[in-house]
């Protein structure tokens, strides 16, 4: 009986010995599973943070190969002015890869609304010039026949501030689309207009919408002999900001390399920029327009 009864105090310490063992057990079950989802999550983590870090260095690369292509001049005249904007828009701002995204959207979000307060701006001054014009014309419509001879419209600003002196000449810059108001000047159909823009599709495109009010409108400097000899300045139309529409009031010439900036025939979205252009070309082209006969520009 003795031996029974301790037997049996040896199986209930058994028992007692594989209930906690298997306690221990389902803890250890448990932490293995534990460490098995966060050795998951930081493998997800990490794949994550390379693929990151794989971005990061393609863009790196891509904006090492962008710098390398921008020549020393654009750099030295617009960086700085580049970074005192940055500095404006963004403050006191420290870059990381995390927030590289809504730095960029901040910065843009100031051009933006820098880029609109500049446009209201100037179009405001348009305003008040074309009014002025039109009032002069006027107020003395026999001087303002006499004092302007021709006008040049450029679309760029620094072009027109930059415009050589010619006589008997009105330089108006600017107004991109909006050029069409200068249609209410009477006595603009009564003096030669030239046009100078973009050697790209929107270039041609404002050159229709002028001819459609003013049909004597000459172009400038948009041929394609002076885009082949700029070939190593061409830059690139943003490829979903294009016209792409149909133009009826070119000339053979215009209207053949408008077609071939359209279709693409001379390379991806190529443009010139008129700002591109050397003050040397400008002056030769506008000579025998000026001084047809006097001066020889060689």
């Amino acid at each position: 009986m003795a031996a029974l009864e301790a037997e049996y105090a040896q199986l209930a310490r058994d028992s007692d010995m594989l209930r906690a063992l298997e306690t221990q057990l389902r803890e250890l079950e448990q932490v293995m599973e534990d460490t098995d989802k966060a050795l998951g999550e930081a493998q997800r983590e990490c794949s994550q943070a390379q693929l990151r870090q794989e971005q990061a260095q393609a863009q790196r690369d891509e904006c090492a190969t962008l710098l390398d292509a921008t020549p020393r001049e654009a750099r030295d005249a617009y960086f700085p002015r580049l970074e005192t904007m940055r500095d404006e828009a963004l403050g006191e701002h420290t870059l990381s890869v995390e927030s590289c995204d809504n730095r960029e959207r901040e910065m843009r979000e100031w051009l933006t609304r820098n880029i609109d307060n500049a446009d209201r701006s100037a179009a405001g001054l348009r305003d008040r010039i074309i009014d002025a014009m039109r009032g002069y014309q006027n107020a003395w419509p026999l001087d303002s026949r006499e004092v302007v001879a021709r006008v040049f419209i450029t679309e760029n600003e620094i072009n027109g501030l930059a415009f050589p002196d010619t006589p008997g000449s009105l330089v108006i810059f600017g107004l991109g689309y909006g050029l069409e108001r200068l249609a209410d000047i009477p006595w603009l159909t009564e003096v030669e207009i030239h046009y100078w823009g973009d050697i790209d599709t929107h270039g041609f495109a404002i050159l229709d919408r002028l001819r459609a009010r003013l049909p004597h409108t000459r172009s400038l400097l948009m041929d394609r002999a002076t885009l082949e000899a700029h070939r190593d300045l061409w830059g690139q139309e943003h490829p979903q900001q294009r016209f792409t529409g149909t133009l009826t009031r070119l000339t053979p010439p215009e209207q053949s390399l408008f077609e071939d900036l359209r279709e693409n025939r001379l390379g991806e979205c190529v443009r010139l920029e008129q700002e591109r252009i050397g003050y040397g070309g400008l002056l030769k082209a506008i000579a025998p327009r000026v001084w047809p006969t006097s001066v020889q520009m060689s």
